[in-house]
């Protein structure tokens, strides 16, 4: 477990400060090193802000869109996407990743499979995200694959890797996320990135049953998250 025995472990923690006691967990039973616990700090931090930064633009073209269409055009909207972003799960990286290089009916048939087979195990809920990735799959399904979304994807294979022991090989744009520049070169690009989303291409309201109208002001609502 560590170098610290359970034994240690409940004579020591109830005297030492918060800060200590997170040293102990990290340092004591998980022996990391202080690289690696500032990489993991990094990415987790990271990931809460996108977080953030993804429920705004999750919830709040729906209260806008509440007040320029009617409550039944919202709801089968909502059973719309849901259906989309379903589909989607599967289909998302690590599937695409798999899939590469096959021939297009194959891959087809394959895709169609997986999503046939898990569909009703793993509906999803725009009221109701639970993972980070069911959280990109509906922020993806508003705003298009663009450049906010291919640094999600690669924040949540970072959170997996961590969670499988591979903290020193996480590594952004080829080069180990372990060095100070590559954490600021993530950083600034994942700003740069949110800051000017490309929503040129956001399909919310183009598979959605809205008026012209409505699919007017909805993207001009999406142009300003």
């Amino acid at each position: 477990m560590g170098k610290y025995s359970v034994d240690d472990l409940k004579k020591m923690i109830p005297g030492v400060s918060e800060e200590k006691f997170l040293v102990v967990i990290s340092k004591g039973v998980l022996k990391l090193n202080d690289e690696e616990i500032n990489t993991i700090t990094f990415v987790f931090f990271l990931c809460l802000l996108a977080e953030l930064n993804m429920g705004a633009v999750l919830t709040e073209p729906w209260k806008q869109i509440e007040n320029i269409s009617s409550f039944e055009k919202v709801k089968e909207a909502k059973k719309l996407l849901n259906e989309f972003i379903t589909d989607k799960k599967f289909t998302e990286p690590p599937l695409d990743e798999v899939l590469k290089g096959l021939p297009n009916e194959i891959a087809s048939k394959i895709r169609a499979v997986v999503i046939d087979r898990y569909r009703d195990k793993s509906i999803l809920d725009m009221d109701n995200l639970n993972t980070f990735g069911d959280k990109i799959l509906a922020y993806q399904a508003i705003k298009s694959k663009n450049n906010v979304t291919k640094i999600l994807w690669i924040l949540k294979g970072m959170r997996d890797d961590i969670s499988h022991g591979r903290i020193m090989e996480l590594k952004y744009e080829g080069q180990l996320l372990v060095n100070r520049k590559v954490k600021e070169k993530l950083l600034i690009d994942y700003m740069e990135a949110f800051s000017n989303p490309d929503h040129t291409k956001s399909n919310l309201s183009s598979h959605l049953q809205f008026t012209e109208e409505e699919h007017r002001e909805i993207q001009r609502l999406l142009g300003m998250l």
